[in-house]
């Protein structure tokens, strides 16, 4: 719940505002008050909001208060001091009963400028000199200053809160005004206006609405500032004759009942363009909208074109709709391990070249996440990053998406056309997510934009040049879908020019308490983990990556248990580790006759340049020619080859070496180099 304290200097005033506030809010927001007499020393007092008078705000009683915002009290009179005011004689000197100069000045403005500018007020030094004294009814401080002295006492009924500091209170909290609309504690029919507060309004943007004003008067296109609410601020005379209204009668309307948009894209969107018809005649509407966070006014341009500027239009409307920026970041990925280490490290040094990137891993390991981080931290950080499921379209469907379409190039199509992702995404970064599901004829297409930058669209003859990074993502091995023929051969050394190869979870266990509580952390629960538990997860081989430990947080969390152990296991997670079910990428698997010959002319390489290779380095130079291994895998494969004479496993850091056996098969058979 958001905070609120007032600060004042007497006890009396602190508890009428005090209860004015909390029957006006109705306990929506918490507050808090104190005073001179009522603060305690040493005591921290923290607020969202501090309210004040000016001359408080740097003061004692406020050096220990601890606010984000900060709220001028403004305070008026209520209309029934009219009449004792009125019966003052006309020309008096007199003392206004205040001790607190931001309130003095506030009460003797309102009185000048409202109703007697006749009285000439002393300062509060000449209060048993002045022939009458002004003072509030409830309050008690001034009485021993007045004794003895022939001083005629006034008193008016007691100064309250103006409209004027509520409203503010309801704009800097954030809260729906609508809700406190007409309900007034202070009804304006029994107060006076706070002329102060009127005042320092219209000195403030006196001189910046002069400005405005003269821009508008001067514009030649149709422009409408507007509010957080839509509601028009000022206006140019192109506007004002486009909807045949007056300035005047423009600043009482909503935008939304003006022209066909809503509130969604007037506030907290993006730059937009948008086409409509008004009046027998289209117009082209550039929306710049209004932020309710920073309470920056929006921004609408409005401006009639020709036929002939009507594709250029809408192709630009349909890249600005589909301009989106990549969300994640370094600090989004959970984990100190060295294998993520490793990950980050690569994967910034891939970000500052323009190639194309491969990221390689198994299904739910984060590979869209590095994808955003790569664009983020790349040159092309301002512009589109764009994102495609190639398995979740058909063919047809998939190749209109990624390269665009012309009028009638297909039944339904578009009249005018329509962009596709990679001219959406000029100048930034398109992300092929499951690029193994891609149809081999789309394939032969993709090629032609990473080689020549140019794209046809569906139905259409001529070429776009277009600038854009690919980033590609599979869980498959590509190196066995290009042996079978499901992958073109060319497109994948064009793809893998920067790969990365991202962990498993299991590779990187000691991450898993983290990302345990991170999960936790996000859906707002807390449970504890039995012992037992803890060690099953250290152990269980997570086929389902970091997605299948989220989902069982998830899980866990519905449960409403404060602590759960393995009896609570849901059924797709065994009790005991079990094998890593089969996928398209298997990790880990007895070494293939592919994964042989790969393995001997890797180490047939080393030996022709005379040195030995350890198995991190192996498990490296594997996973860049398509077999994708951690180091307990390329273990495997060694040990393997080691069972069938073919390689020597130094002890220590000795490496590994070709036996005479192995040195005759890798140099005699067909290997991949």
């Amino acid at each position: 719940m958001k905070k609120l304290l007032l600060v004042v200097k007497h006890e009396q005033e602190m508890l009428r505002f005090q209860n004015t506030l909390e029957n006006y809010f109705l306990g929506t927001i918490h507050i808090e008050a104190i005073c001179e007499d009522t603060v305690v020393p040493g005591v921290i007092y923290s607020t969202d909001v501090l309210l004040t008078y000016s001359d408080l705000v740097h003061a004692p009683v406020c050096r220990s208060v601890r606010y984000e915002s900060y709220i001028p009290l403004t305070v008026t009179l209520t209309r029934s001091t009219y009449p004792a005011i009125m019966q003052i004689p006309k020309d008096e000197l007199l003392v206004l009963l205040d001790d607190d100069e931001d309130s003095a000045r506030q009460i003797t403005v309102l009185i000048h400028q409202l109703f007697r500018g006749d009285l000439r007020f002393l300062s509060l030094n000449n209060c048993r000199t002045a022939p009458t004294a002004l003072a509030f009814r409830g309050d008690d401080w001034f009485i021993p200053m007045m004794e003895d002295t022939r001083t005629d006492l006034v008193l008016l009924d007691e100064k309250v809160i103006d409209r004027s500091s509520l409203l503010d209170i309801i704009h800097r909290l954030d809260m729906d005004a609508d809700l406190y609309r007409g309900k007034d504690m202070i009804h304006p029919r029994r107060t006076f206006p706070a002329v102060n507060s009127f005042n320092s309004l219209f000195q403030e943007h006196t001189r910046s609405e002069d400005r405005m004003s003269m821009i508008f008067d001067h514009m030649t296109n149709g422009a409408i500032t507007f509010c957080r609410h839509g509601i028009v601020f000022d206006c140019s005379a192109k506007v004002q004759s486009i909807l045949h209204m007056s300035r005047e009668e423009l600043l009482r309307c909503n935008v939304t009942q003006l022209l066909p948009l809503s509130l969604n894209e007037l506030v907290n969107g993006q730059v937009s363009e948008k086409v409509i018809e008004f009046d027998g005649s289209d117009y082209i509407l550039t929306i710049i909208p209004a932020d309710s966070e920073k309470d920056r006014y929006g921004l609408l341009m409005m401006n009639n074109f020709d036929v002939e500027q009507r594709r250029f239009i809408r192709h630009r409307k349909v890249i600005v709709e589909k301009r989106n920026t990549a969300k994640y970041d370094l600090q989004d990925l959970v984990g100190t391990s060295q294998r993520l280490a490793i990950c980050k490290r690569t994967a910034l040094q891939i970000a500052k070249s323009d190639g194309a990137a491969l990221l390689l891993g198994e299904s739910g390991t984060g590979k869209e996440l590095f994808a955003h981080i790569i664009h983020r931290h790349s040159p092309r950080r301002d512009g589109p990053f764009l994102a495609v499921n190639c398995a979740a379209f058909s063919p047809s469907l998939l190749e209109s998406e990624l390269f665009g379409y012309e009028s009638g190039a297909f039944t339904g199509a578009a009249k005018g056309g329509k962009a596709g992702l990679f001219e959406a995404a000029h100048n930034g970064t398109v992300f092929l997510d499951e690029i193994g599901e891609m149809p081999v004829q789309l394939q032969t297409r993709l090629l032609r934009v990473l080689q020549e930058h140019e794209v046809i669209r569906v139905g259409g003859h001529n070429t776009t040049d277009v600038d854009v990074r690919i980033i590609a993502a599979t869980n498959q091995d590509l190196h066995r879908a290009v042996a079978e023929g499901r992958f073109r051969k060319d497109l994948y050394y064009r793809l893998s020019v920067l790969p990365l190869y991202i962990p498993p979870l299991r590779d990187r266990r000691e991450d898993i308490p983290e990302l345990f509580r991170f999960f936790m952390e996000q859906r707002q629960v807390e449970f504890a983990l039995s012992p037992a538990l803890r060690s099953f997860f250290l152990t269980y081989p997570w086929p389902g990556n970091i997605r299948e430990l989220r989902n069982l947080v998830e899980y866990f969390s519905v449960l409403g248990k404060s602590v759960v152990g393995t009896e609570d296991l849901p059924c797709s997670c065994a009790p005991v580790p079990v094998p890593i079910p089969e996928e398209p990428m298997p990790v880990p698997q007895p070494a293939t006759q592919g994964q042989t010959e790969t393995a001997l002319a890797i180490l047939l390489d080393h030996y022709r340049n005379g040195y030995r290779i350890g198995r991190v380095e192996f498990a490296k130079q594997m996973t860049q020619r398509g077999y994708f291994m951690g180091e307990q895998q390329a273990r495997a494969i060694l040990k393997k080859l080691e069972q069938q004479g073919l390689v020597t496993i130094l002890r220590g850091r000795g490496g590994t070496v070709l036996t005479e056996a192995g040195l005759l098969r890798a140099t005699s058979a067909d290997v991949l180099v």
